[in-house]
């Protein structure tokens, strides 16, 4: 799904949060986005608010905020 060019920068990110979940015996972790854009894969402005916001729910769940 990242491959052929495309920035679906919120599909990566959603990646990188259960990389950073996956061993919670390693100690606190950090996933940290550089970017030159707007991620324009996941459809129409709404839909993707709403992946964004599925993000953002994601991480302050996995953090514990």
């Amino acid at each position: 799904a990242m491959e052929g060019g495309a920035s679906p920068l919120y599909s990566a990110i959603d990646r990188m949060l259960d990389f950073a979940a996956a061993d919670p015996q390693q100690g606190a972790k950090a996933v940290i986005v550089v970017t030159n854009g707007r991620d324009d894969t996941c459809g129409t402005r709404s839909e993707c608010r709403s992946v964004l916001d599925a993000v953002v729910r994601k991480s302050r769940a996995s953090s514990g905020l």
